[in-house]
């Protein structure tokens, strides 16, 4: 598999990230998962924007959020695909080795890491057929867990 790291295309056991990522260490970015039919990104623009919106939340402006559209197709190239699932991830980045990598707040300066792979999926067609599907229905207690000191939900 061929991904997507800091503007590079690599074998994915070649890619390598700083153990002090604030994405690693704090959850501190953000994600998008977009499905490719027929080579086609669906929903790319809805994609886009609202990473955008979460880059200007999340005041991370290192990162143009409309370049998911090139990206996308490199990585879909790379890995010869057309029928996938496309996931990006954006985080703040590291500090400097030479700076303790805990602050609250993080210091200027960054550059934030950016990661994305894609993966094979069925043809969406395979979706359409009338068929019987089992579902498991699991209560989403995430907000009530407050007391553990997760680094995400």
């Amino acid at each position: 598999m061929i991904v997507h790291l800091n503007g590079e295309l690599v074998a994915a056991r070649e890619a390598s990230i700083s153990p002090f990522d604030r994405g690693f260490l704090f959850g501190d970015g953000l994600y998008e998962g977009i499905r490719v039919a027929h080579g086609v990104a669906v929903a790319m623009d809805q994609h886009v924007e609202r990473l955008a919106r979460g880059l200007r939340e999340l005041d991370l402006l290192a990162f143009e959020a409309h370049d998911l559209h090139g990206m996308t197709r490199d990585l879909l190239r790379a890995n010869e695909l057309d029928e996938a699932f496309v996931y990006w991830q954006v985080t703040r980045g590291a500090h400097d080795p030479l700076v303790a990598p805990r602050p609250r707040v993080p210091g200027s300066g960054m550059a934030p890491t950016v990661f994305g792979f894609a993966e094979p999926m069925p043809a969406l067609e395979r979706y359409v057929e009338p068929r019987a599907i089992k579902a498991v229905l699991l209560p989403d207690v995430r907000w009530k867990l407050g007391h553990i000191k997760a680094i995400t939900l």
